[in-house]
């Protein structure tokens, strides 16, 4: 996650990493539907010891805190593409890849350096609704090492800022949600676009890119959901910033009520928007699309040595993670695109 806001200016497949964990039995509402079974079933898919084995592999010492520009954070687009080329999505990015690259054109040591958008699509379903999407997104890169330029502080002799919490934690969850919808019987009514942006710590460089260049226009978007540091959130509940922006707010209170039994509320923005600028889901909702950002809250560990595996609870951020995977059908299979609320809208969208 950026600490402050500035405006926007091949297949490799990792080794993974053998990890204990919480088990996970996901309960599920009271509610007998097949649609709701079909949800249940696809989330139960998602756990605490899969989100381990891939964030040993994104937030290990040698991704080197997987700064923009970096060899690492290379490494760590083509392990996302390869999730989802294994998850069975299109390949979103350009030339029929799923990398979509961006000039660094505001990096002045090298500014025409390119970094990657790890992008993946899972086309809709419905006639008249896959037209439209909603895009589920995170930031995959960190802040690298210390020196490294990108205020990466150090612990005692620890100079790599891993990023664990921000943002394996949310760089996980989309490839997890990617791989658990991609594998229901019956596809989203809309299409949804999975992808992992980088340059996030730089000034949401990768998403604002994707913003100018999107896969399907913007003026299709149904909603983003964006994913950033789920790793360290409370055990009974997560913030959802935009929450009470549109109409989405009322879709997260309903999937918070209908899977209680997760044990992981969706609750308010806690800071009057104070975070809403500083992470991807702003390079879309100033330009006017409805978003929602699941975030965990500010720690102190933030952009130090010290955010690494050791301090996640990746039983909670398996259920967060589910209760996203909830709320991104929901969203996908309304017969109704969300709206703004008409005083958000005048404080967040740039006329």
């Amino acid at each position: 996650m950026t600490l402050r806001f500035f405006p926007p200016a091949a297949a490799v497949v990792l080794a993974g990493f053998a990890l204990t964990a919480c088990a996970d039995a996901p309960a599920g509402p009271a509610v007998d539907t097949a649609d709701t079974q079909a949800a249940i079933a696809a989330a139960s898919s998602i756990t605490a010891a899969d989100f381990l084995r891939h964030l040993a592999v994104i937030a290990d010492d040698s991704m080197r805190g997987r700064g923009t520009p970096s060899r690492e954070l290379e490494l760590t687009a083509a392990y996302v593409a390869s999730a989802f080329s294994a998850a069975g999505l299109a390949p979103g990015g350009d030339g029929n890849s799923f990398l979509q690259r961006y000039t660094l054109s505001a990096l002045a040591a090298n500014p025409t350096a390119t970094a990657p958008n790890t992008v993946g699509i899972l086309e809709g379903s419905d006639p008249a609704l896959r037209s439209e999407y909603v895009l589920v997104g995170a930031h995959m890169d960190h802040v690298g090492v210390t020196g490294g330029g990108q205020n990466c502080a150090a612990s005692g002799a620890d100079s790599i800022c891993n990023g664990a919490n921000d943002n394996g934690s949310g760089t996980v969850a989309v490839m997890q949600v990617a791989r658990a919808i991609a594998g229901m019987s019956t596809r989203p009514r809309r299409t949804l676009i999975f992808a992992a942006f980088s340059g996030e710590e730089r000034g949401l460089w990768g998403s604002a890119a994707y913003a100018k260049a999107p896969w399907r226009p913007l003026a299709q978007a149904a909603a983003v959901i964006n994913i950033d540091m789920i790793g360290r959130n409370a055990k009974d509940s997560l913030f959802v910033l935009g929450k009470s922006y549109s109409t989405l707010g009322a879709i997260v209170d309903r999937v918070s009520r209908a899977h209680s039994g997760e044990g992981m509320r969706l609750v308010d923005d806690a800071w009057n928007g104070t975070y809403f600028t500083r992470s991807d889901q702003w390079s879309f909702a100033r330009l006017g699309v409805t978003t929602l950002f699941f975030f965990n809250g500010p720690q102190p560990e933030l952009h130090t040595a010290r955010d690494a595996i050791g301090l996640m609870d990746a039983d909670a951020a398996a259920r967060a993670a589910r209760m996203i995977l909830y709320t991104v059908l929901e969203v996908a299979n309304s017969p109704t695109r969300p709206t703004w609320d008409a005083a958000a809208k005048a404080r967040w969208v740039t006329p």
